[in-house]
């Protein structure tokens, strides 16, 4: 069990600062979508393996005897060949409760076109949101072309992301803070509970922010211990 420390007073100063109506940035490849289960099987086939999403526990897949652009070929079937499969690890209900304190959009990183390692996967992507009514609550998703632009050149307040470099270049923006979304591989994130928040999932994350912006409790099934604490 992870143990999750949130600083209310410091998330409180934060919503504070950043106006009335927040902005926030919310990932899609295994914090909304559960894709690293496709990934791992188109891998496991190629390969002849049987490796299980908890052996995953490196960003660059290397514990796996693979690299990050080894592994892309495999990720792009995933969207392309397989995009129905990809489960929905989300909660619309709670979505839209969140879109009522802050600006929420969907922030992925992949190639726009057909080309480069994770091309092609952008129809099947939309597809894949339309399938489960994600487009009638949120706008359309922002591509972040790995080739341009980063994550942090977008304009957001706060990030809801399972990635650990998101992490790193996060604790040096001012103002901005990551929900991290806690995986196997991104344990090795110092959190401080004050610009990078570990949470259980992204609904995890909707919480706290909604909570924060009304000053009331959003009651869910207790999963995780979680120790609130103040400054």
């Amino acid at each position: 069990m992870v143990n999750m420390d949130v600083d209310v007073e410091a998330l409180k100063l934060w919503r504070r600062d950043t106006g009335s109506r927040p902005r926030i940035a919310l990932d899609i490849d295994s914090t909304w979508a559960g894709v690293l289960p496709v990934i791992i099987d188109n891998f496991n086939k190629a390969k002849g393996t049987n490796f299980t999403v908890e052996d995953h526990i490196d960003w660059d897949f290397k514990n796996l005897g693979s690299d990050y652009m080894e592994m892309m070929p495999f990720y792009a079937s995933a969207w392309i060949n397989r995009w129905r499969e990809i489960s929905f690890l989300g909660d619309l209900s709670l979505t839209i409760e969140l879109t009522k304190d802050y600006y929420v959009s969907l922030l992925t990183t992949r190639s726009p076109t057909s080309e480069g390692v994770t091309g092609g996967t952008v129809d099947t992507m939309h597809e894949w949101i339309r399938l489960h009514g994600i487009d009638k609550i949120l706008p359309p998703a922002q591509i972040c072309d790995p080739k341009q632009n980063k994550a942090k050149d977008f304009d957001y307040d706060a990030y809801i992301d399972d990635s650990p470099r998101l992490a790193d270049t996060v604790m040096q923006m001012p103002g901005k803070i990551q929900f991290l979304v806690d995986q196997g591989y991104n344990r090795e994130v110092k959190d401080d509970g004050k610009k990078i928040i570990r949470v259980q999932d992204a609904n995890h994350a909707m919480r706290l922010l909604i909570e924060v912006a009304r000053g009331t409790i959003v009651s869910e099934e207790p999963r995780m211990t979680i120790k609130l604490k103040k400054c």
